[in-house]
């Protein structure tokens, strides 16, 4: 298919008290699942098509990043950015 994929942590089938945010943009082949615990917290990607920012996302799953339900959305798209004037 020509196209880069990456996974990180929990990817496959977890707990029903999990839940998973996805974002896919057709334009670019781009596709984002990431998987969160049920305290918040962000156990697992997979990013196909970019994937320079799963370090980003590797980190927040190692330090047990608390990601609110109203960030999820923007956190799943394609790069991740930070609000830096």
């Amino acid at each position: 298919f020509g196209k880069t994929i990456a996974s990180v942590g929990a990817t496959g089938k977890v707990p029903d008290a999990y839940s998973e945010t996805k974002f896919f943009n057709p334009f670019n082949s781009i596709y984002r699942k990431l998987t969160f615990n049920e305290v918040d917290e962000i156990v697992g990607a997979v990013f196909l098509g970019e994937i320079n920012d799963i370090g980003i996302v590797r980190n927040m799953i190692s330090n047990r990043i608390k990601v609110p339900t109203r960030q999820r959305d923007r956190l799943a798209q394609a790069p991740i950015r930070f609000n830096i004037p």
